[in-house]
C-alpha cells in the first residue's frame, strides 16, 4: 500500500514539474516565484484548518495515519474516508471563495494595473496550492482507503 502511494506522489510531482517547465512558467525565474503566502493560506491551510475544526485534532491525525497503518478496521477506514471527502470539499469551497473574492477585488481596481496583477496572482496561486494539496495528499489517501475498504 505504501509503495502505491509513493508511486502516485512521485508520478504526480513529475507530471506537475514537467507541465510547469513545458509551459515555460519558470523561464528566467526561480521556483520561488510560485510562492505566495496568501494563496497558500486560502488554497491549502484554510481548508485543512476547517476540516480539523470539523473533525477535531485527534481524529484528523488518525485519518492521516489510516492509509499507512498495517491493520485498520472498517469503522476507522470509513471515518478517514469521511475526513478526506470533507477536506476535498473544503479545498473546492475555498478555491471558489478565493476566485470570487479575488475577481471582486480585481474588477474593483481596473484602473490600478499593479493591484490587478496581485489580485489575479492570489486567485491563481490559491487554486494552484489547493489542487496540489488535493493531488499530493487527499486523492492518494482517499484512493488507499477506498482500496482497503474494497478488500
Amino acid at each position: 500500500m505504501k509503495r502505491k502511494l509513493i508511486i502516485q506522489l512521485v508520478l504526480g510531482a513529475a507530471i506537475m514539474a514537467v507541465t510547469i517547465m513545458f509551459c515555460g512558467a519558470l523561464e528566467g525565474r526561480s521556483v520561488l516565484s510560485l510562492l505566495d503566502i496568501k494563496g497558500l493560506l486560502l488554497g491549502a491551510i484554510a481548508p485543512f484548518a476547517g476540516t480539523i475544526a470539523a473533525f477535531g485534532l485527534k481524529d484528523s491525525r488518525k485519518a492521516f495515519s489510516i492509509p499507512f497503518a498495517a491493520v485498520s478496521n472498517k469503522a476507522s477506514l470509513k471515518s478517514a474516508r469521511a475526513f478526506f471527502k470533507t477536506l476535498l470539499r473544503y479545498i473546492i469551497a475555498f478555491a471558489l471563495f478565493a476566485f470570487a473574492a479575488g475577481m471582486i477585488l480585481l474588477l474593483s481596481n481596473l484602473t490600478k494595473i499593479e493591484l490587478m496583477g496581485r489580485n489575479l496572482a492570489v486567485i491563481l496561486s490559491s487554486i494552484l496550492y489547493g489542487s496540489a494539496f488535493a493531488i499530493f495528499v487527499v486523492i492518494p489517501s482517499q484512493t488507499a482507503i477506498e482500496q482497503r475498504l474494497a478488500h
